[in-house]
């Protein structure tokens, strides 16, 4: 698993009316848990890609790497990350700070199944989610990406394959404060993955 871990934490909220990666999860928050499980993993490197005026609040150990004009969305925060890659980087692992329920099982297959070509994205009962893996021959095409571009327009001239996860939760995001509220009053019990298989 030697490529690179990301977190995208660059969004401004809007609809949540506060910071996601600041929102508590487990014994921490969004993001504190995001890079809790991911050390757990082998990778070369790791980062959170966030926005300037958030990055003294995070309280990660891991490197932050800030977004400069995030208003452009997520295709500016890949890019802030691709600019960041080491040259021989064979892949990206990325995950959203809005999805901290998915299972630490689902990071480690995605991270197994990774390639240097095309990308690949978590497939459960029929939804794809995240974390994605985007491989080494996409990289130049998502850099020179126009502004008006969404990732998975650029994403869509490489092959792409869907690995099957036991994870209901690849497609679980909070994006308002109705589906945060909806969760904390069920407990977080209709959001919780099985455990993987031994």
């Amino acid at each position: 698993m030697q490529g690179t871990a990301i977190i995208l934490a660059a969004g401004a909220s809007r609809r949540m009316g506060s910071p996601k990666a600041l929102l508590p999860w487990a014994e921490g928050t969004f993001v504190q848990h995001l890079c809790s499980v991911l050390d757990g993993l082998n990778f070369r490197h790791r980062a959170v890609i966030t926005r300037s005026e958030l990055a003294s609040r995070l309280g990660v150990d891991w490197p932050l790497w800030i977004n400069s004009d995030p208003e452009r969305g997520m295709l500016s925060s890949l890019q802030t990350a691709i600019s960041r890659l080491e040259s021989d980087c064979p892949w990206l692992l990325v995950a959203l700070v809005d999805q901290p329920a998915i299972h630490p099982h689902t990071f480690q297959v995605m991270a197994q199944q990774a390639q240097s070509s095309g990308w690949s994205s978590p497939i459960h009962q029929g939804r794809s989610g995240h974390p994605v893996v985007i491989g080494r021959e996409c990289f130049a095409q998502l850099a020179a990406a126009a502004p008006g571009q969404s990732p998975r327009q650029v994403l869509s001239a490489f092959p792409r394959r869907l690995v099957e996860v036991d994870d209901p939760c690849v497609a679980l995001d909070f994006d308002t404060p109705e589906e945060w509220q909806a969760y904390l009053q069920d407990g977080g019990l209709r959001v919780q993955p099985p455990s993987p298989a031994p």
